[in-house]
């Protein structure tokens, strides 16, 4: 069992992170640190919620900035999983990467708007 710490910086409207990608197994310990001017929301995508212990029963966590939050991971399935960091009050995408098969890990990356699948779905204020 391993604890993975993960920083959350503000960068305006977006979020850099201190891992982008980290192996895992079930009893690890995800834990989310955001700065105190980067309240972020934590997106999942199915796959990533189902191994998350007593996780998320939406699609995605809010994270208040100047706070922690600590993700425990649970039953696992091989492959990359992804959790998709965006700035508070911004939406998730609708849909985020899993590449089945393979070893288990996450990573841990920016919300990007390309990540949006339509002009639509990208958020004002982008350049996407």
């Amino acid at each position: 069992m391993a604890k993975h710490v993960i920083s959350i910086h503000s960068a305006g409207a977006s979020r850099k992170v201190s891992l982008s990608e980290v192996p895992i197994q079930a009893g690890d310990e995800l834990v989310f640190t955001a700065e105190t001017n980067a309240a972020s929301i934590l997106c999942f995508g199915p796959e990533t919620a189902e191994i998350i212990s007593h996780g998320p029963s939406a699609s995605n966590l809010d994270i208040a900035g100047g706070t922690s939050l600590t993700l425990s991971i649970g039953a696992l399935a091989a492959g990359g999983h992804t959790i998709l960091i965006q700035a508070h009050g911004w939406p998730c995408p609708t849909k985020i990467p899993f590449t089945p098969g393979g070893v288990a890990k996450i990573e841990i990356r920016p919300v990007k708007p390309a990540d949006f699948p339509g002009p639509d779905d990208i958020p004002v204020g982008t350049d996407g």
